[in-house]
């Protein structure tokens, strides 16, 4: 082989090395769908608990109730996203949050694609600034998968969040 054909492989070689490490640092722009659903059951309670708490609150037909405090700006996010929030969220049978956040320091960062399905589902809904309140049923929060993260979330409950939205990339 000559020279001049090694030098051309090599210059190949480094363009898709180059490459392959480039495309790697974007970021995906299909991400899994969401296809969890509730079971009926599920569904009851979770209807009983919010007509008892928050009768405003509005049912989505994927199996979770919402109430958008406001709708924030005009675009939104998409489950590929990557989040900052403020938020507290708790079981529905405690008034002890698992987490609460309340100011820009504290806001907490989240891969939408990598997050429990409820806010998969529910934060497209809201704009940058939005705020809602969500209620999840045990399948759209963390099932009964104790390893699923984030780990603070408890698993097989109704989880009740207040989330503000603050930025999106």
């Amino acid at each position: 082989m000559s020279l001049q054909k090694i030098n051309m492989f090599k210059r190949i070689l480094v363009a898709l090395l180059a490459t392959t490490l480039l495309a790697s640092c974007f970021k995906k722009d299909v991400c899994e769908a969401v296809t969890a659903k509730p079971s009926d059951d599920e569904i009851v309670a979770l209807k009983a608990y919010v007509e008892s708490v928050n009768p405003n609150a509005v049912f989505d037909p994927r199996g979770f109730y919402y109430e958008i405090v406001k709708a924030g700006s005009p675009n939104h996010p998409g489950i590929c996203s990557d989040i900052y929030a403020n938020f507290e969220g708790r079981p529905s049978d405690s008034e002890e949050y698992f987490v609460k956040t309340n100011n820009n320091s504290s806001a907490m960062y989240h891969d939408l694609s990598k997050y429990i399905y409820g806010w998969r589902y529910a934060l497209p809904m809201i704009g940058m600034g939005g705020e809602m309140k969500l209620y999840l049923p045990p399948t759209l929060g963390k099932g009964n998968n104790t390893t699923l993260e984030p780990s603070y979330v408890p698993a097989d409950k109704i989880l009740v969040y207040s989330i503000k939205l603050i930025r999106y990339n």
